[in-house]
């Protein structure tokens, strides 16, 4: 009589498995750019409602709220009798760093005054647009621009 069992050997899995396995990872593309991408995307997002949260949060307050961007990201502060107390500190992801911030400014510091107008590390008040450009080193970078007298923020992708 013949066996009525029937089915595949562990070799015969283990074959099938491994080819799925080799196509699979010579048709999936790289994803690292669209990552890069996304996190970009992510950290101008963030950086556009933590400035809309700052100057609101000043004129709230009725004190000056100062942002400061440094190679790894940006602090966001008030001074109370000379002191300094951080509200906010966030950090770039990945590949995404701060290319500029024109106008330069001292420090790389600017703030919002009691009515919500930006102003600068000294207190005066800002007359031209600050405009911070957030990018991936040799591909793509977006600007947060601060509008002078508003203070209002909006996102630009040149």
């Amino acid at each position: 009589m013949r066996s009525l069992h029937r089915g595949f050997t562990l070799l015969e899995l283990l074959l099938v498995i491994g080819l799925l396995c080799l196509l699979i990872a010579v048709a999936v593309p790289d994803f690292k750019p669209v990552l890069h991408e996304a996190d970009l995307e992510q950290s101008v997002r963030v950086l556009e409602v933590d400035l809309g949260w700052a100057r609101a949060a000043a004129r709230a307050a009725k004190t000056r709220v100062c942002v400061r961007f440094d190679e790894r990201g940006y602090s966001v502060y008030r001074e109370v009798d000379g002191v300094q107390e951080e509200l906010r500190r966030r950090e770039w992801p990945g590949a995404v760093a701060l290319e500029s911030l024109n106008p330069p400014l001292g420090g790389d510091v600017f703030g919002f005054d009691e009515q919500g107008r930006p102003i600068s590390a000294g207190g005066s008040e800002l007359t031209q647009e600050i405009a911070i450009t957030v990018g991936i080193s040799g591909s793509s970078r977006a600007q947060v621009k601060v509008k002078p007298y508003t203070g209002r923020v909006e996102v630009v992708y040149p």
